[in-house]
């Protein structure tokens, strides 16, 4: 087991890791994952949402693009300036910014979102309409303590994304429909 924030540690202390004796012995020895690695395995099968806490973007950047998964892929900060880099780096690729309000959706306008995370008390006609006279796509927050319960009013609403924990919960009620 490792200690220590992963950015103070060098590749072959986190390559020496044991990624997988915490969840069960049948995982005993399992390596962490590199993204380079899971990013060729996976290219093409699947869509990546990037949670960016610290990372070289430009790095970052060059992988994805290297993979082909610039159009797989959204980005997130939870700061802005982190955005603000992001978009002087490429201003195209996908970004997803969080609003509770039209004020706030068209602040971050400047930032050139596509995805824009809402939550659903928040989600009003005003809300809808102004995000899809700017063409961003909505993402339900659904991430709380019993979030599933509103499982069933996010698949009626205006939501195009969920992001959300219990991924079988939502298939279950999805093909019960």
């Amino acid at each position: 087991m490792g200690r220590g924030r992963v950015e103070e540690r060098d590749a072959s202390y986190i390559d020496s890791l044991d990624a997988g004796s915490w969840f069960s012995a049948e995982f005993k020895d399992e390596r962490v994952p590199r993204l380079s690695n899971f990013l060729e395995t996976y290219r093409g099968q699947t869509k990546l949402y990037f949670d960016v806490k610290d990372a070289d973007l430009k790095r970052l950047l060059q992988l994805v693009r290297a993979n082909g998964f610039e159009d797989d892929c959204f980005f997130w900060f939870s700061r802005d300036e982190k955005a603000r880099e992001l978009r002087q780096l490429d201003p195209d690729i996908s970004l997803k910014m969080n609003a509770v309000d039209v004020p706030s959706l068209q602040s971050v306008l400047a930032y050139n979102p596509q995805i824009i995370e809402y939550r659903l008390q928040n989600l009003t006609p005003d809300f809808v309409a102004f995000a899809r006279t700017h063409g961003l796509k909505l993402m339900a927050h659904a991430l709380h303590e019993e979030a599933e319960k509103q499982y069933p009013e996010i698949i009626d609403s205006a939501a195009d994304m969920v992001n959300l924990d219990k991924a079988d919960v939502m298939l279950e009620l999805l093909n019960s429909r």
